[in-house]
């Protein structure tokens, strides 16, 4: 555990690292005034974090991969507190709600950086993503998604990074395909992992586009995770 204004008074530390113990829970003012831009808490037993635990902090990147809780929303984490992330990892939660976090991602439209990797979700709601338009790299690896629809990335104009990796996809429609062109900064699509059919039904189709892409202009050597 952490006691209340734990680090208040600690005013020239600016990163904080706290991974791999057995903290439970984040206390109303735990991180009352702290100065800090970098706060990790990954690799804990985080089961809950009280409303008010961020109140009045500068944190702007925060880990809370690796933990155990379930919802992160405003009855237990004070979002409106504390609306000025841009730098969020959420990965290997694979008990956090998906409606959850759906009301996390609304309240906190300045995201650039969002990792969701290895959290076991099937399927992407409607326009997830259509306020995080200031988003440059979303990390969906190691779920199991099947499938990607074009309204799932609506809004991602300056996303320069996607991981896709490690999912379960055999195959791309055109329609995903067609809006991964929309994605007019797109620098990184990351596919390698899953278990891709030769099937006639499922791999002509993103094939062809991988060929015509310049995203894979320059081949494997010229895109890591590609």
């Amino acid at each position: 555990y952490l006691n209340r204004e734990e680090f208040g008074s600690l005013i020239h530390i600016k990163e904080l690292y706290l991974d791999g113990n057995q903290i439970s829970a984040i206390t109303d003012d735990t991180f009352k005034s702290s100065r800090f831009k970098v706060l990790s808490l990954a690799s804990n037993r985080i089961l809950r974090i009280d409303r008010k635990a961020f109140e009045n902090t500068t944190i702007q990147h925060l880990d809370l991969s690796g933990n155990k809780f379930d919802t992160i929303d405003k009855d237990i984490v004070g979002l409106k507190a504390r609306p000025n992330f841009t730098r969020v990892d959420l990965s290997r939660n694979p008990k956090l709600q998906m409606k959850s976090l759906l009301i996390f991602l609304a309240e906190n439209t300045q995201l650039k950086w969002l990792a969701l990797s290895g959290n076991a979700y099937e399927e992407l709601p409607p326009k997830m993503f259509e306020n995080q338009r200031r988003l440059e790299f979303l990390n969906l690896s190691a779920n199991n998604f099947k499938e990607l629809y074009a309204h799932n990335l609506n809004g991602l104009g300056f996303l320069k990074v996607l991981d896709l990796s490690f999912n379960k996809f055999k195959g791309m429609t055109s329609e995903i395909l067609s809006q991964f062109g929309k994605l007019y900064a797109l620098e990184d699509i990351r596919l390698n992992g899953n278990p891709w059919s030769c099937d006639l039904c499922y791999i002509p189709q993103l094939l062809s586009w991988v060929r015509r892409s310049q995203l894979f202009r320059k081949g494997c050597s010229g895109h890591a995770g590609t």
